[in-house]
């Protein structure tokens, strides 16, 4: 190594260069992978409104046995017609460590499709924090 510097300073400016190269892009490389592999385990947050009160569920992938895809609208329907009841998560808000707003999971709960006035898709700017974070 000492004798590659020392020949030129052009290849140490070069080496210099290459280093603040990867330090500066591989965290960034890092980071989206985890978002992207965090984003295909996340729960879809719904709205549920029933006769008695409105309540935010996340439902996942496990939570609706047979279906292949992300859970939605029609997988939810679907499940209800078939056996009455699903099982999510009630989310509510909380603060994050850094002081920010998060949905997160508060606990289980079993939802039947007989109370059920409307579902609806529940959009937010949070961050959606999976079960067991």
């Amino acid at each position: 190594m000492y004798a590659f510097v020392s020949r030129s300073p052009r290849r140490l400016m070069a080496l210099v260069a290459m280093v603040l190269w990867a330090a500066a892009v591989l965290p960034h490389i890092a980071y989206a992978q985890q978002k992207d592999a965090a984003a295909m385990n996340t729960m879809k947050l719904f709205k549920i409104v029933s006769t008695k009160d409105e309540v935010i569920i996340g439902v996942g992938k496990e939570d609706l046995p047979g279906t292949s895809a992300n859970p939605d609208l029609g997988a939810i329907a679907e499940a209800l017609n078939a056996s009455g009841y699903i099982n999510a998560w009630l989310y509510a808000p909380r603060r994050g460590p850094k002081g920010e707003v998060q949905q997160a999971p508060s606990r289980r709960i079993s939802i039947f499709a007989q109370s059920i006035v409307r579902i609806e898709e529940y959009t937010t700017d949070q961050e959606i924090v999976p079960p067991g974070k």
